[in-house]
């Protein structure tokens, strides 16, 4: 996957510990091989031996393998359902359907091929700014060509299953999750298990107990017992309930607006008094030598200071809160921009109440879940070994075996140990 790591641990300016799990040593479409040579002798090794026995076909095998199967599935009008991750290994697949598409020869024009999940716009889209830290082949040409190698021609670019249904048959889907445990594939497994016509390819060994895991370890399995769950309408006797718990919620949520709207009409109000109070003072006239109350009336000693003439002024008292003077916009508004908000307001309360009463008149739903018999009619490929395994590009093979004893570390340790080993 591409923004993988390997970490580099050094303790004490010392012993150095090299974590590197769920990494491949070979070349793929879009990304280069992880280079583990380059570190030498480390104190600690941590590596993963999840693969290590898996002898992994050559890439020309493997993409005449999966080909076969597509074009064998789709001119029998069969749907194909590729159980891939999210962002990850679905690159590399779209990748290569989408050149196996361009290819005339290939006979697949007529086909349709779609990427189904909730993000494959957003994938498709950071892919496309990525290209610099993907495969040397995708550099060059992106850089002689000028052509970005994920400015998909035939991919169409699904977020729901109302999205896939425009699609038309009979195509190749491309779905999360690989598991088959959630997701848009688990609904699309249900929905095309009772076609003998369709099939489903698995990308990756997934872990075990797993839907994907069962029917790649029993690929002559037709009968299995899902948990589906369903969004149904609410009707009768939880309906009126609903709807009554809706309406009180609105009621109150109203009735706190209004007080909102009470609370700050009222501190209008107040800050008008105060202006018109500072305007009454300023219009109120004086004369130009002010008599200082504060001076009492038949003092025995004499006013050393001279009386000079001023205005009148009385302080006013700035409101401040936690971040600073309070700014009334109403001070910056011309008259025409008063009534304009006044109709502006009355827009959006009459706006809320017709959406209130579009959200009554929608009918309510609700999740509900039940254990049902899928009959699996259509063909199970567990074609996981078309491409490297796990949809995080983890060491196959003897490439295990090779890689270790050319680092040569000190201590060696294997996340996901298998005692066949």
């Amino acid at each position: 996957m591409i923004g993988g790591t390997v970490w580099k641990i050094v303790k004490d300016g010392e012993e150095e510990i090299i974590y590197a799990v769920d990494y491949n040593h070979k070349r793929e479409i879009h990304l280069n091989g992880c280079v583990l040579e380059s570190v030498t002798r480390p104190s600690l090794l941590i590596t993963d031996s999840l693969n290590a026995l898996y002898m992994q076909a050559r890439r020309k095998q493997r993409d005449e393998q999966l080909l076969t199967n597509i074009l064998e599935t789709l001119r029998n009008d069969g749907n194909v359902l590729i159980a891939v991750d999210t962002a990850g290994r679905v690159l590399e697949l779209a990748q290569l359907l989408d050149q196996i598409w361009r290819t005339k020869d290939a006979g697949l024009a007529a086909y349709s091929l779609a990427l189904l999940n909730n993000v494959s716009y957003n994938v498709v889209e950071f892919s496309k700014s990525l290209v610099e830290w993907m495969s040397d082949k995708l550099m060059r040409c992106f850089e002689d060509k000028r052509n970005n190698p994920f400015q998909f021609r035939h991919l169409s670019l699904c977020h729901s299953l109302a999205d896939l249904a425009k699609v038309p048959s009979p195509k190749v889907v491309l779905c999360s999750q690989p598991d088959l445990e959630c997701g848009f594939s688990r609904e699309l497994f249900i929905q095309w298990a009772i076609h003998s016509r369709n099939c489903v390819i698995f990308t990756c060994r997934t872990s075990p107990g797993t839907l994907a895991r069962k029917l790649i370890d029993n690929p002559t399995l037709r009968r299995v017992q899902l948990e589906v769950k369903k969004r149904v309408k609410l009707e009768g006797k939880e309906l009126e309930e609903h709807l009554g718990r809706e309406r009180v919620k609105k009621e109150e949520a109203k009735k706190q607006e209004q007080a909102r709207e009470d609370d700050v009409d009222s501190s209008d109000e107040s800050d008008m008094e105060v202006d018109g109070e500072h305007q009454s003072v300023v219009k109120t006239k004086h004369d130009l030598m002010m008599k200082n109350e504060s001076t009492r009336k038949g003092s025995f000693f004499k006013q050393a200071k001279k009386a000079y003439p001023m205005f009148p002024f009385v302080e006013e008292k700035i409101k401040w809160d936690d971040y600073g003077e309070i700014i009334r916009p109403e001070d910056f508004f011309t008259p025409e921009l008063m009534v304009a908000e006044e109709e502006k307001k009355l827009d959006v309360n009459q706006c809320k109440g017709d959406a209130m009463d579009r959200d009554l008149g929608d009918t309510p739903t609700k999740c509900i879940s039940n254990l049902e018999t899928i009959e699996i009619k259509y063909v199970i490929l567990g074609l996981f070994y078309i491409i490297s395994p796990l949809p995080v590009s983890l060491e196959v093979g003897i490439g295990l075996f090779s890689v270790c004893p050319s680092i040569c570390p000190s201590h060696l340790f294997f996340r996901r140990f298998s005692h066949t080993l």
